[in-house]
């Protein structure tokens, strides 16, 4: 045998040699390269969890009272609160509590609240004492509406919202956080606040 027919013959052994071990690579199993695949598979159809805020760690509680609405109830020691009865000249009002920094007083949205009370009657705010009349006609026919009772008073809590009506004005207790989508369930500190929630009139006129 010639030395160029053996040159042929060893060159063409490499390219069969490449090509076998082409071959196997191909076809070889990637695990990495299939959990990659599998998530970016999941991502387009699964639908996105909802993650819920992290609960802030309270150590100690203080008292807040209301003297204009009378009104009490338990709120976390550290906490910002605000009123924004300037923002209600008609009557009624807003108080914000949150651990974070509140917007100004003058404000009329609550950008970063962790949960507020709400005072109006059918005079400063017929839209939405309306709103009350019917989430309490819901009652025992909507799912989810629960009837509230606090000492003689009657009201409604669906959700993240409680309100009850006391010598005619709507008393309404709102967890404010994650726009609103969370229940009292998700939270601790508002179940806390909300169990401590009293009136502290003997008779509350308009």
């Amino acid at each position: 045998m010639t030395t160029e027919k053996r040159q042929y013959i060893f060159l063409a052994l490499i390219i069969l040699i490449v090509l076998l071990l082409g071959a196997i690579v191909y076809h070889k199993p990637d695990s990495h390269k299939d959990a990659q695949v599998s998530i970016l598979d999941m991502g387009p159809t699964a639908p996105e969890a909802s993650i819920a805020p992290t609960e802030p760690v309270v150590l100690a509680w203080k008292p807040y009272e209301n003297n204009q609405y009378n009104f009490a109830l338990s709120i976390p020691a550290e906490w910002q609160e605000r009123d924004f009865e300037k923002s209600f000249p008609g009557g009624g009002t807003l108080v914000a509590f949150s651990p974070n920094p509140l917007p100004c007083e003058t404000c009329t949205y609550i950008h970063d609240g962790y949960f507020s009370v709400r005072v109006y009657d059918k005079k400063t705010d017929p839209e939405r004492y309306a709103d009350f009349q019917k989430r309490m006609a819901s009652i025992g026919k909507i799912a989810g509406y629960q009837q509230l009772h606090l000492d003689n008073d009657q009201g409604v809590y669906f959700a993240n919202l409680a309100a009850v009506e006391h010598h005619e004005w709507v008393y309404e207790v709102s967890l404010d956080i994650n726009d609103g989508s969370q229940t009292f369930e998700d939270s601790k500190i508002f179940q806390k606040t909300l169990s401590s929630f009293r009136f502290t009139d003997l008779a509350f006129t308009n």
